[in-house]
């Protein structure tokens, strides 16, 4: 009875050390399939990452050559234009009429009109844009030639101030008149097949904008002694002035510019040689939408391989966007919430909403973060483009483009939302060709 009795505990202690076998088989087989499948979703996540890391630098060198191809096709085609005869004639003829209009005596009244126009139409819009109550005689053209001819092309022009480049002849009877009759069409159809905003002929003796297709404000003004001596026209004006390359070019990079209503602009110039003289500079004032439409492709980011949120656009020297920005254009509210929460207050957001609504973009207002070059302490170079999203750093490449002006950088971030493929990526264009002549 006693070895029968002793059999149900055995027997019991067999079934419970099978069940202790039976458990850790299982833990141990579910501890292979979870192990597995770690090293399975690794695997994936990183060969996913090596095709988006593939995808965007493919991205980042597609948006570098375009960018790169246009500028070398504006440099192309502002000094085959600069070359021309009929630029050099209008030059000679533009400089010959501008100083028999500044001999000539005045009158009286023509200056009040012009001094009345100014007050109220530009000073206003240059008081809000400065912020301060500047003297109207600050901004006022000086000389006869100046005030002569904004008058007759500016304040007499019946045609609205996007549409003043439509007049030919001023019908004022003057020797400028006819001359500007003469080449003003042959000019502006240039400008306008090339994809120039104005083209503008600086006389490199006294430093007067002696023409200018659009007329603007800084029609016929010095830029040595003027209101805009220190803009970025005046630099670009002066830098090829002094140079004796006919290849050469120059270029100025944006800035604010007062006589385009504080727009973010930037200028292009070539020097016009005669007899081998310097005698005027030809200036192409660059469109900046036509900048954004190579950077957006025309604003088609779906169509271009970004998706749903993806985008391209370019910085510059101080981290400032030289090209508009997706989020700008599909949800205004969320952009400037985000231009907040990146440190700029609501007050000065709203300041830039004016520039940003008149030209349609938001180049120049917006700062990005811009994150650190590998191996670096400081920030990154000032020639970079990069393909990355809307979050914190991650991926990153850099290779040295083919001018030796541009470095292409990658990098890859997690969405801030659901998307697909390469949906969530900006490419980052920083920096431009230096400010150098370049051939």
């Amino acid at each position: 009875m006693t070895a029968a009795g002793a059999t149900p505990p055995a027997r019991f202690a067999r079934r419970g050390l099978a069940t202790k076998l039976f458990a850790a088989l299982l833990l141990l087989g579910a501890m292979a399939v979870l192990l597995t499948g770690i090293l399975g979703f690794v695997r994936a996540r990183e060969a996913l990452q090596n095709t988006i890391y593939n995808q965007l630098t493919a991205l980042r060198y597609s948006k570098a050559r375009q960018v790169e191809t246009y500028f070398r096709t504006v440099q192309d085609d502002l000094r085959l234009i600069a070359h021309s005869k009929m630029v050099v004639d209008a030059a000679r003829d533009f400089r010959r009429d501008f100083d028999e209009l500044e001999r000539k005596p005045m009158a009286g009244d023509l200056r009040e009109r012009v001094e009345q126009w100014y007050a109220d139409n530009y000073l206003p819009e240059v008081r809000r844009l400065l912020g301060e109550n500047v003297a109207l005689a600050d901004f006022l053209p000086r000389g006869s030639a100046a005030t002569y001819l904004q008058y007759h092309y500016i304040v007499a022009n019946l045609q609205p101030m996007a549409r003043r480049r439509l007049l030919n002849d001023a019908g004022d009877g003057s020797a400028y008149s006819a001359t500007h009759a003469l080449y003003h069409p042959l000019l502006r159809n240039a400008a306008a097949t090339v994809g120039f905003f104005d083209l503008m002929l600086a006389d490199t003796r006294t430093g007067r904008l002696i023409y200018g297709a659009v007329k603007e404000v800084d029609f016929g003004t010095s830029l040595r002694i003027g209101p805009y001596r220190d803009s970025n026209l005046a630099a670009v004006v002066s830098r090829c002035a002094a140079g004796a390359d006919r290849a050469a070019t120059c270029l100025e990079d944006f800035a604010p510019y007062l006589p385009s209503s504080g727009q973010p602009i930037t200028f292009m110039a070539a020097p016009v040689f005669d007899q081998g003289q310097v005698i005027a500079v030809l200036i192409a004032q660059l469109s900046i939408e036509e900048i954004d439409k190579v950077v957006t492709g025309g604003r088609r980011w779906r169509q271009e391989g970004f998706g749903a949120s993806g985008e391209a656009y370019i910085v510059g020297p101080g981290s400032t966007v030289r090209s508009g920005a997706r989020l700008f254009h599909e949800d205004r509210d969320r952009y400037f919430a985000e231009l907040a929460a990146a440190g700029h207050p609501r007050r000065r957001s709203m300041r830039y909403a004016a520039t940003i609504h008149r030209s349609c973009i938001s180049a120049s207002t917006r700062r990005p973060r811009v994150p650190l070059s590998p191996g670096s302490r400081g920030p990154v170079r000032s020639s970079e483009i990069s393909a990355r999203t809307r979050s914190p750093p991650g991926d990153r490449s850099i290779s040295p483009a083919s001018n030796g002006r541009w470095s292409p950088r990658s990098k890859r971030r997690k969405p801030s939302r659901p998307s697909t493929g390469c949906s969530a990526t900006y490419c980052w264009l920083e920096g431009w060709p230096d400010r150098k002549s370049t051939r």
